[in-house]
């Protein structure tokens, strides 16, 4: 694209930000991606996998990025991860004075991690109460301080295909939601979409898998990495293994992208549409986000024009 082109020599600083009457919130899986969302004006918030730095670094990792996020004015979201086992959550349960305090929410993917937050918010509410009734200065002397509002957003494998699913979700204290990807316009059209958010572009999992491609193909080394799984077509789907949790990401061959859309969209008054970052590299996260800026100035026009371009 010639527009592309233009973008890429224009300093990032002199770069116009498009005005959308949605928020743009992107999912980044490394730091490359990290650094191409937090970069881009239009960006209102970044969800940090929880795998895109190594475990035992993650608390340190996700202050300093926090930091830097919240410094350009983005809100620092973190994704846990796809399989919640017991070991994952006492790691987590273990760690969580030190991750909270550079989040402003998490995005769910499972009801353990429902349930996990759930917990995590009833022991920050003891904390308050312990400070409310012993004083403040009594706080303190215990280690507690107090704590922004914590936002919880449901990826789109939570069920929500239905106004009475999204209700009993908002009982359980989830009140934003991911619109389900396999629902099309008029089904969309029949949800509140308000509060909700939309994917606008992003490698869609296939399947989340113990079986982990790497171990049974070579062996476990425990590094985690990108493999290529090859269908009867020659077709080439990205496996991710996820080495922290022990589990496989198979995503699809092709991403999903709804860039020539975003009129439809926009109909339907969704809080935000999300880019969800899977093996692209910094150039190529960054070629989506001039797409993205190419469709926004162009939504008015027809899709044949935009696809032309």
């Amino acid at each position: 694209y010639d527009i592309i082109e233009a973008e890429k020599k224009k300093p990032e600083h002199h770069r116009d930000k498009v005005k959308a009457g949605f928020k743009l919130h992107v999912l980044a899986e490394t730091s490359e991606q990290a650094e191409a969302a937090l970069n881009q004006p239009e960006t209102d918030r970044i969800y940090l996998e929880s795998f895109f730095c190594p475990r035992e670094t993650l608390p340190k990792q996700l202050q300093m990025y926090s930091a830097r996020i919240r410094k350009a004015g983005k809100e620092c979201f973190l994704a846990l991860p796809h399989i919640f086992r017991r070991k994952t959550a006492g790691w987590f349960s273990s760690h969580w004075n030190e991750l909270a305090g550079a989040l402003d929410g998490c995005l769910v993917r499972n009801l353990e991690e429902v349930q996990f937050l759930r917990e995590m918010q009833s022991l920050k509410n003891l904390k308050a109460e312990a400070r409310s009734i012993q004083g403040e200065e009594f706080g303190q002397q215990q280690g507690f301080t107090a704590e922004p509002e914590f936002c919880i957003q449901g990826d789109y494998q939570l069920y929500g295909y239905s106004r009475e699913a999204v209700f009993a979700w908002k009982e359980l204290n989830l009140m934003h939601q991911t619109l389900p990807v396999e629902l099309n316009l008029k089904e969309l059209k029949k949800l509140d979409c308000k509060r909700e958010e939309i994917i606008l572009y992003g490698r869609q999992p296939l399947m989340i898998s113990s079986q982990c491609l790497h171990k049974n193909t070579l062996k476990c080394d425990g590094k985690a990495g990108v493999l290529q799984m090859q269908d009867r077509y020659g077709k080439l789907f990205p496996v991710r293994n996820q080495c922290s949790d022990c589990y496989n990401i198979i995503y699809n061959v092709s991403p999903l992208s709804l860039l020539h859309h975003l009129l439809e969209l926009e109909l339907l008054w969704p809080e935000a549409v999300r880019i969800s970052f899977t093996t692209e590299n910094r150039a190529e996260a960054e070629q989506i986000f001039a797409c993205y800026r190419q469709a926004l100035s162009s939504r008015g026009e027809s899709r044949e024009k935009y696809l032309h371009d």
